[in-house]
């Protein structure tokens, strides 16, 4: 079973601006929709991807409906490989995006 990590709502630097969490929330939320899955469908895509690529012997997640409706209710933040993977699913290019920023000087403005 995956695990849900709990959060404490960061305050925004500004009201009109987006936590980290809002955010990390709202991209899973469009990542699932442009997917055209559910909840349950979107966490087992995820958890085929990661049991294909999982190391001998590492966990596997066992990510469910629930713990996706938590990441999209900002409610619970997923550990990382299963960001990337879930946005990964949806379409978007992380190992090249992160491939980019890493070749790069760090300059997001130029590596994003």
């Amino acid at each position: 079973m995956g695990r849900i990590v709990q959060l404490q709502q960061q305050q925004a630097s500004q009201a009109s601006e987006p936590t980290l969490q809002e955010m990390i929330a709202q991209v899973l939320t469009i990542a699932r929709r442009r997917t055209g899955l559910g909840p349950g469908e979107f966490a087992d895509r995820i958890n085929e991807h990661a049991a294909r690529s999982a190391k001998k012997g590492r966990r596997k997640p066992g990510l469910g409906p629930t713990a996706i409706l938590a990441y999209e209710a900002a409610e619970a933040l997923p550990l990382t490989d299963h960001y990337f993977t879930a946005i990964w699913v949806a379409g978007f290019p992380v190992r090249e995006t992160l491939m980019r920023y890493i070749t790069s000087d760090g300059d997001a403005a130029t590596s994003a």
